[in-house]
């Protein structure tokens, strides 16, 4: 290339720029970078394909977006493989959410907080405004018209997306959008107030990497929960907004969640027939005949013509449905199994405290190692917040370094999930032990329903399967940390470079050594990221069989009417109508069994039908399916949402009856 063209190119590319930004649409520029970091972002990290999920939070963002002021752009919602706790919007609709959010978030009600923070975003423009101001933004200009995606380096435009940094007054108003949307789409808006509440209780405190973005760019974390808990949305003493609420619970089939608000509804306004008449059909999908008929005839006192409750009455004279208690031979076969699920509970009370120890163990060296991976994303993202143009060769040393940085903080973040997954799953399977030992007595005793045991049988093979992979998992853990160590180590050595090369008068000067600690840095991050992931894959297995094991168990102690409704709150989760889940457990599947069978028929487009062998063999469904090339990220994610909302709904008829 010429020196007159060293010296046009820029310059025409900046003129460039300039018409585009000053120019009567806007929307051309964000569109442009929206594709250029979108194709950026899903390199560097990667997308999580899983349909089902996908589906699931694609019906989530777009209902948030049917509530935003900005309707007139295409929105895409997408999961990205990062274990970095984190939701972040591109330029030009597009709203990531990452695999570490979807573990952080406990409840649909926090993840639709977030993401409606993120419509909030791209509605009021926030991305491109803190593009404007960041290196990325002339980088991204510079390739504008290129075929960008061929770029080898081009990540690291997707990783800077995620040090770019909004205004204070630019959060709060996504927060102010966050709540509205969610409520008006028919989610709890206190999923926010739940969602700061544990940042402070749980995140703060420790501050590990994987949360740093979280802190570095929005305000104080208690004064967003204090103006959260100020919006009129959150006044549960307006009936109004409490009957909304309810609703918005009943929708899901968690009628037992649903009632709580309703009550409260009604005890502000009793003559709300519409509140009262929804509040009796939630008592009813319960089973709760003769409260529910209490509340029809109240409101027949106030409209004797009421048809919808003429008819529900004349439903209740019908007898319950009736449960077919446990065989002779399946009671004989509940002693064995009770000896097994005696074995398990000493098995899970033993994981725990060697869970316990290994966290512990490893406190001290991973809280050194996300130190390192703190000080690295706090430079890098003032170095990429930085107004600066950069000759051609020095944006693609920036970006190169970008990605491999990433790269190696990935498996920081990685790390710290694995080790909070350990000690949450060994919870978790020792809870399942203590449930599979009463339900199996049950069956012994002959007060459980007949096929609940090969039900049970499934959850303790799975479980027992659960803690050798945790045990796997701990004992590889021990000589990763080490090797995650160098890499966050070199990434940090290449941040200091690039701040130099970025901030010098002749950044040309630094190009052959920030490339050559950005390669070292890969290096290093391939032994630690191989390494990482073995332990990944033994913790999400794990804990993938521990949920469909507590999953199995839900069916423990409830009546027909009951399951029907974990019909409806599993058949939510998974994304298909309730009527196919039902028709699962007529096979002799459990919930747990149906779960992950219908996410991986969902995730293969065949009929569940097809995959039903799988569950009715005597082999692990978790290895089945996996064989079959199922990833179990995408399923865990959704069902432990499903878990979380079981656990809300047993909870709140715990509290109802006293």
């Amino acid at each position: 290339m010429s020196n007159l063209k060293r010296v046009l190119i820029p310059a025409l590319l900046a003129l460039l720029a300039l018409s585009l930004l000053v120019g009567c649409d806007e929307d051309d520029i964000e569109r442009s970078l929206g594709k250029q970091t979108s194709a950026a972002v899903e390199k560097e990290f990667g997308l999580n394909n899983d349909p089902v999920l996908g589906a699931w939070v694609n019906t989530m963002g777009h209902s948030l977006v049917g509530q935003s002021k900005r309707q007139g752009i295409p929105y895409h919602f997408r999961v990205v493989n990062t274990d970095m706790v984190n939701a972040f919007a591109a330029p030009w609709g597009y709203v990531y959410v990452t695999q570490g959010m979807l573990r952080f978030a406990q409840s649909e009600d926090e993840l639709a907080f977030v993401v409606g923070h993120e419509v909030g975003h791209v509605a009021n423009r926030d991305s491109i405004k803190s593009f404007k101001n960041s290196v990325l933004f002339n980088i991204g200009v510079a390739l504008l018209g290129t075929q960008s995606e061929t770029l080898a380096n081009i990540g690291g435009i997707g990783a800077g997306l995620l040090m770019l940094s909004y205004s204070r007054d630019d959060e709060n108003d996504a927060d102010l959008s966050g709540s509205a949307f969610a409520y008006a789409s028919g989610y709890d808006p206190a999923g926010s107030t739940a969602f700061f509440q544990r940042l402070m209780t749980e995140i703060e405190k420790d501050r590990p990497s994987s949360f740093e973005h979280i802190f570095m760019t929005h305000p104080p974390t208690d004064k967003r929960l204090a103006a959260e808990k100020k919006r009129p949305e959150m006044n549960l003493g307006d009936p109004a907004v409490a009957s909304r609420i309810g609703r918005c619970y009943a929708r899901r089939y968690a009628y037992g969640t649903a009632c709580t608000f309703y009550q409260m509804a009604l005890d502000k306004k009793p003559e709300a027939i519409p509140t009262r008449l929804r509040y009796a059909e939630a008592l009813q999908a319960q089973g709760l005949r003769e409260r529910a008929a209490t509340e029809y005839q109240a409101i027949l006192l106030r409209d004797p013509q009421n048809a919808r409750v003429g008819t529900a009455l004349a439903a209740l004279q019908a007898p319950p449905s009736g449960q077919t208690l446990a065989t002779a031979a399946e009671q004989q076969q509940a002693g064995a199994l009770l000896t097994a699920a005696n074995s398990a509970s000493s098995d899970a009370s033993a994981l725990a405290t060697a869970s316990s120890n290994y966290t512990f163990t490893m406190q001290a060296p991973t809280a050194g190692v996300s130190g390192i991976a703190r000080s690295s994303i706090s430079s890098m993202r003032e170095i990429s917040n930085r107004e600066a143009e950069l000759p051609d060769a020095v944006q693609q040393a920036f970006l190169g370094a970008n990605s491999a940085i990433s790269d190696a903080n990935e498996t920081v973040f990685a790390l710290e999930t694995t080790n909070k997954a350990v000690a949450q799953t060994s919870g978790l399977l020792r809870r399942d032990a203590e449930g599979l030992r009463n339900a199996v007595a049950q069956v012994q005793a002959g007060r459980a329903p007949a096929g609940d045991l090969a039900v049970y049988r499934r959850a303790l093979r799975e479980m027992q399967l659960a803690g050798a992979n945790l045990r796997q998992a701990m004992t590889v853990a021990a000589a990763v940390e080490p090797v995650v160590r160098r890499a966050g180590q070199s990434a940090n050595d290449t941040v200091s470079l690039v701040g130099t090369m970025v901030g010098s008068k002749e950044p040309a000067r630094y190009i052959y050594n920030v490339n050559a600690a950005a390669q070292n840095t890969v290096s290093k991050t391939a032994a630690a990221a191989e390494a990482v992931n073995r332990i990944k894959s033994a913790t999400t297995d794990a804990e993938a069989r521990a949920l469909l094991a507590k999953l199995n168990l839900a069916a423990f102690g409830a009546s027909p009417e009951l399951r029907a409704t974990y019909d409806g709150m599993t058949a939510y989760y998974c994304h298909v109508s309730p009527r196919e889940v039902a028709a699962l457990r007529e096979q002799g599947l459990g919930f747990g069994d149906a779960s992950f069978l219908l996410i991986a028929a969902g995730t293969r487009d065949v009929a569940p039908s097809t995959l039903l062998p799988l569950a009715q063999s005597p082999d692990s469904l978790i290895d089945s399916l996996r064989g079959q090339g199922l990833a179990m990220a995408g399923p865990v994610a959704l069902l432990r949402f499903l878990s979380n909302a079981i656990d809300r709904e047993v909870a709140a008829r715990q509290k109802a009856q006293g």
